[in-house]
Formats: structure tokens, sequence, C-alpha cells
């Protein structure tokens, strides 16, 4: 600061309801941005910066060109209480141990995406015993949180079973602090999963 008189004249012309500082403190000051936020009452201000310029563009650019994508998983990547496959359509082939209703299996997002759907494949054919997927967030403390449901809820399904969306923004992945599973309950002879997809979006959109 200063701002030069001709820029502050037209950033009040234009009155932005969002001001986005790409660079570091090193590069725009914090006292730079104080000077904004006094100029332009009305704008929201936020900063992207990285480590250094080759991080700051990387962030810049899944800012301006978010990524949209799936995580998914098959069927054969699920256990039960002990190392098997639990009706689990390969082929033609069932492969299933029908002591096991409830299965639990990793699933890899990228740090810092968005999730925003649930989605899982297979076939229902008995309604007595619904069949359900839920994505789990835990904790290294063992901290267990469910962060979306779809249920087959007694009636019979092909294909999809069920989706369910995500507000954007409600759940960020975070690899540090948490690992993410799904778990499957109710899977029997004739409920089986063959797929569980999550999408994601990496670098929503600031503007």
């Amino acid at each position: 600061p200063p701002i030069p008189d001709p820029s502050a004249t037209e950033l009040e012309r234009l009155d932005p309801r969002t001001v986005i500082i790409v660079g570091g403190t090193a590069v725009i000051s914090a006292s730079m941005e104080t000077a904004l936020g006094v100029l332009l009452p009305n704008a929201t201000i936020t900063r992207i910066a990285g480590a250094n310029r080759y991080e700051t563009n990387a962030m810049f650019s899944a800012a301006t060109f978010p990524i949209e994508g799936w995580a998914s998983i098959p069927a054969i990547a699920f256990t039960g209480n002990t190392p098997d496959v639990d009706a689990v359509y390969l082929g033609f082939t069932y492969a299933y141990n029908n002591s096991d209703g409830a299965l639990f299996a990793a699933i890899q997002l990228p740090h810092g995406a968005e999730i925003l759907e649930l989605k899982a494949e297979g076939y229902d054919g008995d309604v007595t015993n619904n069949l359900g997927v839920s994505l789990y967030r835990e904790s290294q403390t063992l901290n267990t949180a469910v962060i979306a449901t779809v249920s087959t809820s007694g009636t019979p399904f092909a294909t999809t079973i069920s989706t369910t969306t995500i507000a954007a923004g409600t759940e960020i992945v975070d690899n540090e602090n948490y690992a993410y599973a799904i778990y499957l309950s109710g899977v029997d002879f004739d409920p089986n999963i063959n797929t569980v997809m999550v999408r994601y979006r990496l670098g929503a959109s600031t503007g």
C-alpha cells in the first residue's frame, strides 16, 4: 500500500464481491490484503498461496479448472471376519460365505478433494434383508463417522442399487488425519455388490 489511485478508482467502480489474491505474503503483503478489505467492504477476500511459485500455480490451476472423477473399488476388495469374498459376482460364478454379512474395504481418495456422491452397483434379490453401503471416515484414534449411506430399502434392485449426493464443500478428504472405508451390510447369497464408486471434485472453483 497505498493502492495506486487509478487502480483504487477502478476497483471501487467494479465493486467486486470476490477478490482472490494469488501469491503468498512475501509477494503480496498482508497489509495490501488489509488495504483491499478497507477499499472493498462488500468483497470476500481469499488467498491462493503455495510454498513456492510452482505450487501456487498448481493451486491456482486447480481452483480455476476443477477436476471431477470417480474412485471405485471392486467387490473382490471386500473382506469379512476372515480373508474371503462374500456374494461377489465374478463373471458367471458366485463366491460367497453366508456367515459374513458385514464387509469392509478401504478406498483411496485424493487429499483435499470434495466428496460429492456415493454409488453402488449390484443386485438384491432378497427384499427381507436390505443391502446397505456406507462411506466411513475414521480417525487415528478410531473415531468413526458415516459420511453417506445408500440402501436397497426393501425393494429388489439391479445394476444401480442406489446413489446419494453430498453437498459440495461439506466433506473434504483429509488423508493426513483420516482413513476412508466402505462398509457393506446385509450381504448374503442373493444380495451382492459388484462395485462401489465415490465421485469427487479436486480443486473446486473459488470464483
